[in-house]
């Protein structure tokens, strides 16, 4: 009989042990010679592999029995995946070959007989449009954007602990380092003029090169070319790269280890990664975009000044969502969630094909008068190209009195800075903010970031245009 790893089988005895806890009956004690059998048992399994999907199914267990299944999830040949439900389905991310294998349980424990069935799967669970986003572009971490390398608790984004400046690693050997990938499965990792990879003090790796003096370290390296694979894991996507693959920060041995970062974003031109080891999880923004030198333009008004009344503001949300012509209610809602900080993720799962047919509107406790003079600015960033996207800076239910109303075209994975500098005061007991992305295609998806409402006169140390 197959000798199973003792952590599949301690579960599967403590599941045969809350079956008894829970039976009725007066429990005398294990019999081993009341073992179930397999005699006479088969189960159901199905391969879908247009989806890689994957179902086991018992429809007929013997009176006072439960299934007990030990799943390959890995192709390493070992059960790595336990269940006493009488059907489920599991998603394989990998070609391979796999098997399942039945027992049964009772009372007196589990079966020491097994029913096992192999199965292949034929392809990779790919995404056609992260491969397409991925190919054919030289990626670099994003050295102007705050938090393009960041860190935080296992389990989130990997930001709350350490967040980078922009600028905030150079000479560090990191902005050089270029990443690019194929259709195929290819990666090259090139260290760039410097010839380094950025090192974590703490993670052992070329320890002939540590400083030992506490502080982070580049190493010598060369380019390195191997493969990648996209894998599949209910809702997430992992790019995965071989064991001992650079990247441009090294932050432990496990990631050096097991090169396995969760996708967070990707467009044509920005790529968000997250190495998360169960400890630790770290953050990376890269771009595709040419790193050419260029004049610094206005960044927007500072959203952590005391100076902007945003900030303080408490708000509620309307919504509007309409398509075509004869302004069709959309079937979908529009999502919105609050991430904190002056930042919000909106969601458009439907098209809409006209100005204001998908409007975001925030009714705030702000006021403005007519005497004063007042600053406005937030960021953009659309995962899809928008033409014409509407900023509305308005008083309260007086559509026809407003600061501004302005339209921006939004490119898909580029920041857009929207700002407006000494405008002139209007009485308004309310400041609402309307936000429309009518146009946008289905499946869009904008990110509002660094809103600031301030009076012209308050400094807050970003200046103006």
């Amino acid at each position: 009989m197959k000798r199973y790893n003792f952590k599949h089988m301690a579960l599967a005895i403590m599941a045969t042990l809350s079956f008894v806890a829970c039976s009725p009956e007066n429990y005398a004690g294990v019999d081993e010679s009341a073992l179930s059998t397999m005699d006479g048992t088969d189960y159901q399994l199905n391969v879908d592999q247009s989806t890689n999907q994957v179902t086991m199914s018992i429809s007929q267990l013997p009176q006072g029995t439960y299934p007990v299944w030990f799943i390959d999830t890995n192709t390493d040949g070992e059960p790595d995946f336990y269940s006493t439900l009488n059907q489920l389905t599991k998603v394989y991310g990998t070609h391979g070959d796999y098997f399942v294998e039945l027992h049964l349980a009772n009372r007196n424990g589990v079966s020491r007989a097994g029913v096992r069935k192999t199965f292949h799967i034929d392809n990779d669970l790919l995404d056609p449009a992260i491969i397409s986003r991925l190919s054919g572009k030289r990626w670099r971490i994003d050295h102007a954007a705050s938090g393009h390398m960041a860190c935080g608790p296992s389990g989130t984004d990997g930001t709350s602990w350490w967040s980078a400046a922009p600028e905030d690693k150079a000479g560090k050997g990191v902005y050089d380092d270029r990443l690019s990938f194929t259709a195929e499965g290819g990666y090259t990792y090139d260290p760039g003029e410097g010839g380094t990879v950025y090192v974590n003090t703490k993670s052992g790796l070329f320890n002939e090169f540590n400083t030992n003096d506490g502080v982070d370290y580049m190493a010598k390296v060369k380019a390195q070319t191997t493969t990648y694979k996209l894998e599949v894991d209910g809702d997430k996507k992992y790019l995965v790269l071989p064991k001992h693959t650079l990247f441009p920060y090294l932050s432990s041995a496990d990631q050096y280890n097991n090169p396995r970062f969760r996708i967070e974003d990707i467009t044509s031109k920005k790529l968000v990664l997250v190495y998360d080891n169960g400890s630790i999880a770290w953050h990376f923004i890269l771009t595709s975009t040419d790193d050419v030198p260029s004049q610094p333009g206005f960044g927007g008004y500072k959203y952590d000044s005391n100076c902007n009344m945003w900030k303080k503001a408490t708000f509620t949300n309307a919504f509007y969502y309409a398509n075509g012509d004869g302004w069709t209610a959309n079937p979908d809602p529009i999502g919105f969630k609050n991430n904190g900080n002056g930042s919000y993720t909106i969601s458009l799962p439907n098209a809409s094909s006209q100005q204001w047919q998908a409007q975001v509107k925030f009714f705030t406790d702000m006021t403005a008068n007519a005497t004063t003079k007042y600053d406005f600015s937030l960021k953009l960033e659309a995962s899809q190209d928008i033409k014409g996207a509407t900023v509305k800076l308005v008083k309260h239910g007086e559509d026809g009195t407003f600061f501004f109303t302005e339209r921006v075209n939004l490119s898909a994975g580029e920041n857009i800075v929207f700002y407006k500098d000494n405008m002139e005061g209007i009485d308004m007991n309310n400041v609402d903010l309307v936000l429309d992305f009518g146009g946008a295609p289905a499946g869009t998806t904008v990110k509002v970031s660094d809103v600031v409402f301030k009076e012209h006169d308050c400094k807050d140390g970003a200046g103006h245009p």
